[in-house]
C-alpha cells in the first residue's frame, strides 16, 4: 500500500528534521565560538542577514539539495543545466526568505492561525504525493476527497499526517501565502464579512465636475519673484539631489563557448552514428532532441517555405525521402532533418534539435576569470588590469542611488543595489552575477546628496509653484460652479450653466457607468482613492463638497443611485472574496515578504551561480 511506504519514509523524515535542527544549532554554537573574531559574515558561513537575523549557509545547502533530489527523482536519468541549477537555487532562496518573513508578518500584525485553520486547508489541499497516487482517484480518474479523508482519519497515517502538518506551518503556506489564507486568521465575524462584501459589490452611479490643473490657463494665474523663492524656501527638501555613483564596469557574459557549441553538434553526430547502427529516427528523438517534438519522434507535421521552418524547409527541399540531412546550425541551435514525405509546395518533416547551452564548465571558467580579475584590481589600477587581459570597460556616467538602471550593470534591485549603496569610493566589488553575466565594478566617484541652490532649480520650482497655483485657482472655479449645480443637480441645464460660469478654463463633466468599489471609475478618474472615498461616503441624491487631489485635480461629485446586491450567495462571496482581499494585502504583503529590503546578501561568496 501507498500509505505505508509513506509512514516508513515520514519516520526517516522526522529524525532528518530533528537532526538536522541539533546540527544547526551545534553549528551556530560553533561558529560563533571558533569563528567570532573574523569580521566578514561570509566567513563565519553566514550566507545571509534578513532583518538582522543570520542564515547560516548549510541552511540554504539542506534546503537546496532536498529539492535538487527531488527533482533529479521526477526528471529520470539525466543532467540538469546550469539554467536548471540556477533556477533551483534561486527558488529555494525566494521560499527562505519567504518563510522567513512569513513568520514575521504573522507577528507583527497579530494574525495567528489557529489548529482549526490548519486542519481545513488540510483537508482541501492534499499533499502532492497523494495527489499524484491512483489509489485515491475515483472511477473517473479524479481525486476522491473522500477516500483522502478516511486516510486522514485511520490512526496509522497519524505520523504522515503530522509530517504534512509540519510541512504545510513551516513550508507550503509561506511559500504560497495567498488572500484567502491571511482572510481564515482575520478577527471577522460573518455578518461583518458579510457587510464588508456588501460595500464591494454595492455599485454607485455618479456624476462628477471635474477640472484639472492644466485645464486652467495661464493667464488665471499669478505669481512673483518672491513666491518662487519663498516656495523654495519652504520646500527645499522636494529637490534635494540624492547621492550619485560612477562605476566602471567590466562584464563577463554567460553564453556558451566555443567548447560548448561544439559539444552541440557533437551531439547530433552522436545521433548519426546510432542511425548508421540500425536506431530508429524517431526513438532517437524522443532521448535526445531539444525540441518539444521529441514527444512525437520529432514529427513536426507539414511545413512550406514559409513561417517558422522556412530554414527548414529550403534545406530539405532537394533531399531525397527518407534521408537524414546534417548537422546544420540555425540560430542557437544543431538540427538533423528527415524527409518523411512531399507534395506540392509542402512537405512532412521530422526534426532532432541540439541547442547549444551554457555547460557548468563554462560557467565555472568565467567566474574564475571574473574573480582573478576583481583580486588583481584591488591590489592594482583597475583600468591597467583590464587593458592587460583585454577587457572592455564601460563607464556607468553618474547614476542617482534611486535609480533603476546603470549602464554596464543592468536592473538596480536587491542585492546589486545594496553592495553599491554600501561600497566605498575606489572599492573592487563582485564577482556578481547580474543580468547574465558576472560583472566586476570598480566605485569611480561618489557625489553626496545636496540641495541646489535655488538659481540652479528655478525653472522646476516655478513649475511645481504654477501647478499649486493652478489647483488652487480650480478649487475656487469649482466651487463657484457647485453653487449653480446644488440648485437642482438633477437638471442638466445647471451643470452646463456651471460649465460657462469657469470659463477659460475647461471643466469635464462625467457621468461614468457605475462603478465598485475596487473598480475603475472612467477614464479620466481611474481608480482614484480621494474620489471613490467620497463617492461611497454619499446618500443618495446627496451632493458633496469640493475636494481636491494632485493628480486628478478639484472635483465636486452628486450620487444619483446607489445599486445595492442585497442577496450575497455563498458562491459569490467566495468568488469576490480574492478580489477583495487582493486590493487590500496584495501589494502590501508581497513587498513584505518577497522583498529584499533588510536582507544583505552574501550568497556571491559561496554560489558559483
Amino acid at each position: 500500500m501507498f500509505m505505508n511506504k509513506l509512514r516508513k519514509q515520514t519516520k526517516y523524515f522526522l529524525w532528518v528534521v530533528v537532526f538536522g535542527f541539533v546540527m544547526w544549532i551545534a553549528f551556530d554554537l560553533g561558529a560563533n565560538l571558533v569563528l567570532k573574531k573574523r569580521g566578514k559574515p561570509w566567513q563565519k558561513g553566514i550566507i545571509a542577514k534578513v532583518d538582522g537575523r543570520e542564515i547560516p549557509y548549510r541552511v540554504f545547502e539542506a534546503r537546496y539539495q532536498k529539492v535538487l533530489q527531488d527533482t533529479l527523482k521526477k526528471i529520470g536519468d539525466r543532467q540538469l543545466s546550469y539554467d536548471e541549477e540556477r533556477k533551483i537555487k534561486e527558488d529555494v532562496w525566494k521560499n527562505m526568505l519567504g518563510s522567513i518573513r512569513y513568520m514575521d508578518l504573522l507577528k507583527k500584525r497579530k494574525l495567528k492561525f489557529n489548529d482549526d485553520v490548519y486542519l481545513s486547508l488540510m483537508q482541501s489541499i492534499p499533499p502532492q504525493e497523494l495527489l499524484q497516487d491512483t489509489t485515491f482517484r475515483d472511477s473517473t480518474g479524479r481525486f476522491d476527497y473522500r477516500k483522502y479523508r478516511q486516510a486522514m482519519g485511520d490512526p496509522r497515517n497519524a505520523a504522515f499526517f503530522v509530517n504534512y502538518e509540519y510541512r504545510l506551518r513551516n513550508e507550503i503556506i509561506p511559500r504560497e501565502i495567498n488572500v484567502i489564507d491571511i482572510y481564515f486568521a482575520l478577527d471577522m465575524t460573518d455578518a461583518e464579512l458579510k457587510k464588508f462584501m456588501a460595500l464591494d459589490m454595492e455599485r454607485r452611479k455618479c456624476k462628477y465636475f471635474l477640472i484639472k490643473p492644466f485645464d486652467v490657463p495661464d493667464s488665471l494665474i499669478s505669481y512673483s519673484e518672491d513666491e518662487i523663492k519663498d516656495y523654495y524656501n519652504l520646500h527645499r527638501d522636494e529637490f534635494k539631489i540624492p547621492r550619485r555613483y560612477k562605476l566602471l564596469v567590466v562584464r563577463f557574459p554567460i553564453r556558451p563557448s566555443a567548447t560548448d557549441t561544439i559539444d552541440a553538434k557533437e551531439k547530433l553526430n552522436d545521433v548519426l552514428f546510432s542511425l548508421s547502427q540500425g536506431d530508429t529516427f524517431e526513438l532517437l528523438a524522443k532521448d535526445m532532441s531539444d525540441d518539444p517534438s521529441a514527444k512525437n519522434g520529432g514529427d513536426i507535421g507539414w511545413i512550406r517555405d514559409s513561417g517558422k521552418y522556412a530554414f527548414l524547409y529550403s534545406i530539405m527541399k532537394k533531399a531525397p525521402l527518407d534521408t537524414v540531412i546534417g548537422p546544420f546550425k540555425n540560430g542557437g541551435s544543431f538540427y538533423i532533418a528527415m524527409k518523411v514525405d512531399e507534395r506540392g509546395d509542402s512537405m512532412h518533416v521530422k526534426i532532432i534539435r541540439s541547442d547549444i547551452k551554457v555547460q557548468d564548465q563554462t560557467v565555472y571558467d568565467l567566474r574564475d576569470a571574473a574573480t582573478n580579475f576583481a583580486e588583481e584590481a584591488k591590489n592594482s589600477d583597475f583600468r591597467e588590469v583590464a587593458k592587460e587581459n583585454n577587457y572592455s570597460i564601460i563607464e556607468t556616467g553618474y547614476f542617482k542611488e534611486n535609480a533603476a538602471f546603470a549602464r554596464g550593470v543592468g536592473l538596480l534591485r536587491g542585492r546589486v543595489k545594496e553592495l553599491i549603496k554600501n561600497s566605498k569610493k575606489g572599492e573592487v566589488v563582485g564577482p556578481i552575477n547580474v543580468g547574465g553575466a558576472f560583472v566586476v565594478f570598480k566605485v569611480d566617484d561618489i557625489k553626496d546628496s545636496y540641495i541646489p541652490p535655488y538659481d540652479s532649480v528655478k525653472t522646476i520650482v516655478e513649475k511645481q509653484l504654477k501647478w499649486q497655483k493652478k489647483l488652487k485657482k480650480a478649487e475656487e472655479l469649482v466651487k463657484k460652479a457647485r453653487e449653480i449645480v446644488k440648485v437642482n443637480p438633477d437638471t442638466v441645464a445647471y451643470w452646463d450653466s456651471a460649465k460657462v460660469v469657469v470659463k477659460p478654463a475647461r471643466a469635464t463633466v462625467g457621468d461614468p457607468r457605475p462603478f465598485t468599489l475596487t473598480g475603475l471609475v472612467d477614464y479620466n478618474i481611474g481608480k482614484n482613492v480621494k474620489f471613490k472615498s467620497v463617492a461611497f461616503a454619499l446618500n443618495k441624491k446627496e451632493l458633496s463638497g469640493v475636494y481636491t487631489d494632485e493628480r486628478i485635480g478639484a472635483f465636486f461629485i452628486y450620487l444619483e443611485d446607489i445599486i445595492e446586491n442585497k442577496n450575497i450567495y455563498p458562491f459569490v462571496m467566495n468568488m469576490k472574496k480574492s478580489n477583495l482581499f487582493n486590493s487590500l494585502f496584495e501589494e502590501d504583503l508581497m513587498t513584505e515578504i518577497a522583498g529584499t529590503t533588510g536582507v544583505k546578501d552574501y550568497r556571491e561568496y559561496f554560489l558559483a551561480n
